[in-house]
Protein backbone atom coordinates (compact mmCIF):
# COMPACT_ATOMS: atom_id res chain seq x y z
CA UNK A 1 0.00 0.00 0.00
CA UNK A 2 2.81 2.38 0.86
CA UNK A 3 4.50 1.66 -2.49
CA UNK A 4 1.31 2.55 -4.33
CA UNK A 5 1.07 5.85 -2.43
CA UNK A 6 4.69 6.70 -3.21
CA UNK A 7 4.23 5.82 -6.87
CA UNK A 8 1.06 7.90 -7.00
CA UNK A 9 2.82 10.89 -5.43
CA UNK A 10 5.70 10.59 -7.92
CA UNK A 11 3.26 10.40 -10.84
CA UNK A 12 1.28 13.42 -9.60
CA UNK A 13 4.50 15.38 -9.01
CA UNK A 14 5.65 14.48 -12.53
CA UNK A 15 2.37 15.62 -14.05
CA UNK A 16 2.50 18.84 -12.02
CA UNK A 17 6.08 19.50 -13.13
CA UNK A 18 5.16 18.82 -16.75
CA UNK A 19 2.20 21.21 -16.59
CA UNK A 20 4.33 23.84 -14.87
CA UNK A 21 6.96 23.62 -17.63
CA UNK A 22 4.30 23.73 -20.34
CA UNK A 23 2.66 26.83 -18.87
CA UNK A 24 6.06 28.47 -18.36
CA UNK A 25 7.08 27.74 -21.95
CA UNK A 26 3.79 29.07 -23.24
CA UNK A 27 4.13 32.25 -21.17
CA UNK A 28 7.68 32.74 -22.44
CA UNK A 29 6.62 32.19 -26.05
CA UNK A 30 3.79 34.70 -25.66
CA UNK A 31 6.20 37.20 -24.11
CA UNK A 32 8.82 36.78 -26.84
CA UNK A 33 6.35 36.77 -29.72
CA UNK A 34 3.98 39.36 -28.26
CA UNK A 35 4.73 42.00 -30.88
CA UNK A 36 4.38 39.47 -33.70
CA UNK A 37 1.03 38.33 -32.36
CA UNK A 38 -0.11 41.92 -32.03
CA UNK A 39 0.83 42.61 -35.64
CA UNK A 40 -1.08 39.54 -36.81
CA UNK A 41 -4.11 40.48 -34.74
CA UNK A 42 -4.01 44.03 -36.13
CA UNK A 43 -3.83 42.73 -39.67
CA UNK A 44 -6.76 40.37 -39.00
CA UNK A 45 -8.86 43.14 -37.46
CA UNK A 46 -8.13 45.45 -40.41
CA UNK A 47 -9.12 42.65 -42.76
CA UNK A 48 -12.33 42.11 -40.80
CA UNK A 49 -13.06 45.85 -40.94
CA UNK A 50 -12.52 45.86 -44.70
CA UNK A 51 -14.85 42.89 -45.16
CA UNK A 52 -17.44 44.59 -42.96
CA UNK A 53 -17.13 47.78 -45.03
CA UNK A 54 -17.75 45.84 -48.21
CA UNK A 55 -20.81 44.18 -46.72
CA UNK A 56 -22.31 47.39 -45.34
CA UNK A 57 -21.28 49.54 -48.28
CA UNK A 58 -19.35 51.94 -46.05
CA UNK A 59 -17.14 53.34 -48.80
CA UNK A 60 -16.18 56.51 -46.92
CA UNK A 61 -14.36 54.46 -44.31
CA UNK A 62 -12.69 52.32 -47.00
CA UNK A 63 -11.58 55.38 -48.97
CA UNK A 64 -10.14 56.95 -45.86
CA UNK A 65 -8.01 53.84 -45.26
CA UNK A 66 -6.63 53.79 -48.80
CA UNK A 67 -5.52 57.43 -48.79
CA UNK A 68 -1.77 57.73 -48.83
CA UNK A 69 -0.25 59.64 -45.96
CA UNK A 70 0.83 63.14 -46.84
CA UNK A 71 4.56 63.49 -47.22
CA UNK A 72 6.14 65.15 -44.24
CA UNK A 73 8.06 68.35 -44.82
CA UNK A 74 10.46 67.41 -42.03
CA UNK A 75 14.02 67.04 -43.28
CA UNK A 76 16.45 64.38 -42.15
CA UNK A 77 18.47 67.01 -40.25
CA UNK A 78 15.33 68.07 -38.36
CA UNK A 79 14.58 64.44 -37.55
CA UNK A 80 18.06 64.06 -36.06
CA UNK A 81 17.38 66.98 -33.72
CA UNK A 82 14.16 65.39 -32.44
CA UNK A 83 14.12 63.60 -29.13
CA UNK A 84 13.58 59.86 -29.48
CA UNK A 85 10.22 58.57 -28.28
CA UNK A 86 12.04 55.51 -27.00
CA UNK A 87 15.40 53.86 -27.53
CA UNK A 88 14.05 50.40 -28.25
CA UNK A 89 16.02 49.72 -31.45
CA UNK A 90 19.25 51.21 -30.05
CA UNK A 91 18.89 49.27 -26.81
CA UNK A 92 18.18 46.00 -28.62
CA UNK A 93 21.16 46.64 -30.90
CA UNK A 94 23.42 47.14 -27.89
CA UNK A 95 22.17 43.90 -26.35
CA UNK A 96 22.60 41.94 -29.60
CA UNK A 97 26.11 43.24 -30.23
CA UNK A 98 27.37 43.20 -26.63
CA UNK A 99 29.16 39.82 -26.93
CA UNK A 100 31.02 40.98 -30.05
CA UNK A 101 31.92 44.35 -28.60
CA UNK A 102 33.05 42.77 -25.33
CA UNK A 103 35.28 40.32 -27.25
CA UNK A 104 36.67 43.13 -29.37
CA UNK A 105 37.52 45.47 -26.51
CA UNK A 106 38.65 42.67 -24.26
CA UNK A 107 41.50 41.39 -26.39
CA UNK A 108 44.81 42.80 -27.51
CA UNK A 109 44.97 44.08 -31.04
CA UNK A 110 47.70 42.33 -32.96
CA UNK A 111 48.23 41.00 -36.44
CA UNK A 112 47.31 37.47 -35.38
CA UNK A 113 43.69 38.42 -34.73
CA UNK A 114 43.15 40.73 -37.72
CA UNK A 115 40.82 38.17 -39.31
CA UNK A 116 38.75 38.03 -36.13
CA UNK A 117 38.50 41.83 -36.01
CA UNK A 118 37.43 41.83 -39.67
CA UNK A 119 34.74 39.26 -38.82
CA UNK A 120 33.45 41.42 -35.97
CA UNK A 121 33.49 44.44 -38.28
CA UNK A 122 31.46 42.39 -40.75
CA UNK A 123 28.89 41.70 -38.02
CA UNK A 124 28.58 45.45 -37.45
CA UNK A 125 28.29 45.98 -41.20
CA UNK A 126 25.40 43.48 -41.30
CA UNK A 127 23.68 45.40 -38.49
CA UNK A 128 24.31 48.67 -40.33
CA UNK A 129 22.63 47.30 -43.45
CA UNK A 130 19.68 46.00 -41.42
CA UNK A 131 19.02 49.29 -39.65
CA UNK A 132 19.49 51.22 -42.91
CA UNK A 133 16.87 49.07 -44.65
CA UNK A 134 14.46 49.32 -41.71
CA UNK A 135 14.93 53.08 -41.57
CA UNK A 136 14.34 53.51 -45.29
CA UNK A 137 10.94 51.83 -44.89
CA UNK A 138 9.89 54.42 -42.31
CA UNK A 139 11.07 57.57 -44.10
CA UNK A 140 9.24 59.66 -46.65
CA UNK A 141 10.63 59.61 -50.21
CA UNK A 142 12.44 62.93 -49.75
CA UNK A 143 13.94 61.76 -46.44
CA UNK A 144 14.96 58.48 -48.09
CA UNK A 145 16.85 60.41 -50.76
CA UNK A 146 18.58 62.52 -48.09
CA UNK A 147 19.60 59.40 -46.17
CA UNK A 148 20.78 57.66 -49.34
CA UNK A 149 22.97 60.67 -50.21
CA UNK A 150 24.27 60.89 -46.64
CA UNK A 151 25.07 57.15 -46.57
CA UNK A 152 26.97 57.32 -49.85
CA UNK A 153 28.99 60.26 -48.50
CA UNK A 154 29.73 58.32 -45.31
CA UNK A 155 30.90 55.29 -47.31
CA UNK A 156 33.25 57.47 -49.37
CA UNK A 157 34.68 59.07 -46.22
CA UNK A 158 35.09 55.67 -44.56
CA UNK A 159 36.85 54.23 -47.60
CA UNK A 160 39.13 57.27 -47.83
CA UNK A 161 40.17 56.82 -44.19
CA UNK A 162 40.80 53.12 -44.78
CA UNK A 163 42.93 53.88 -47.84
CA UNK A 164 45.02 56.42 -45.89
CA UNK A 165 46.21 53.80 -43.46
CA UNK A 166 47.17 50.93 -45.73
CA UNK A 167 47.88 48.79 -42.65
CA UNK A 168 45.70 45.67 -42.29
CA UNK A 169 45.40 45.82 -38.51
CA UNK A 170 44.69 49.54 -38.44
CA UNK A 171 42.14 49.12 -41.25
CA UNK A 172 40.36 46.32 -39.41
CA UNK A 173 40.23 48.39 -36.23
CA UNK A 174 39.12 51.52 -38.10
CA UNK A 175 36.45 49.66 -40.09
CA UNK A 176 35.07 48.13 -36.88
CA UNK A 177 34.83 51.46 -35.05
CA UNK A 178 33.52 53.55 -37.96
CA UNK A 179 30.87 50.97 -38.81
CA UNK A 180 29.80 50.55 -35.19
CA UNK A 181 29.46 54.32 -34.73
CA UNK A 182 27.43 54.71 -37.93
CA UNK A 183 25.19 51.78 -36.95
CA UNK A 184 24.36 53.42 -33.62
CA UNK A 185 23.80 56.75 -35.38
CA UNK A 186 21.22 55.18 -37.72
CA UNK A 187 19.66 53.18 -34.87
CA UNK A 188 19.12 56.40 -32.91
CA UNK A 189 17.58 58.00 -35.98
CA UNK A 190 15.29 54.97 -36.36
CA UNK A 191 14.12 55.43 -32.77
CA UNK A 192 13.27 59.07 -33.53
CA UNK A 193 11.25 58.20 -36.64
CA UNK A 194 9.06 55.59 -34.93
Amino acid sequence: MRRNNTALIVIIAGIFLFLLLAVGSLAYAVFVNGSKTTAVETAKSEKTDDEEDKETGDTARTEKKTEKPKESKVTLAELKEKKAKNNEYSDNLAIRMKPIHRSYTGGDLDYENTDQINEWGGAWDDELNAVYQALMKKLTPSQQEELRTEQRKWIKQRDAKLNESGDHLVNADLFYNLTMDRTYELAELYDKVK
